[in-house]
């Protein structure tokens, strides 16, 4: 049976921009997350970095590499502070990248999610194992 709510049908331009927006989100999406990601590693990297040289920074008092490490402390104060939990959490709420409600979810003339689980297999047709 085909589902005849005019709300859920859309014009084939409709689609096309629907579809444009959900890849424009989803490169949006991946630049936040890659973003989050190099920021972690230059997080974890230069806490490699203070935990090297800090020892050695600390047996030299008044030395350049003991102000370098007091620097680079700070540096990784900063880092943190931007990668927290709730920045990230801030960002994902205005950029809206996650909404709770899709408004790009195509269904135009698709069964509800419950119709498309609870359809019968061909039975022709055994299901082959999943290998991956």
């Amino acid at each position: 049976m085909h589902d005849t709510n005019p709300s859920r049908i859309f014009e084939p331009a409709q689609l096309l921009e629907k579809a444009i927006a959900r890849r424009r989100r989803e490169s949006e999406r991946l630049a936040v997350l890659e973003q989050f990601i190099e920021e972690t590693k230059r997080a974890a990297d230069l806490r490699t970095w203070i935990d090297t040289y800090a020892v050695s920074a600390e047996q030299d008092d008044e030395t350049e590499l003991m102000r370098m490490c007091e620097w680079a402390k700070a540096k990784l104060k900063e880092h943190e502070q931007l990668l927290s939990p709730a920045r990230l959490c801030t960002i994902l709420q205005d950029s809206d990248l996650f909404p709770a409600v899709d408004p790009l979810i195509e269904d135009a003339g698709e069964p509800a999610p419950q119709e498309a689980i609870s359809r019968p297999r061909p039975r022709n047709h055994p299901r082959r194992p999943n290998i991956l």
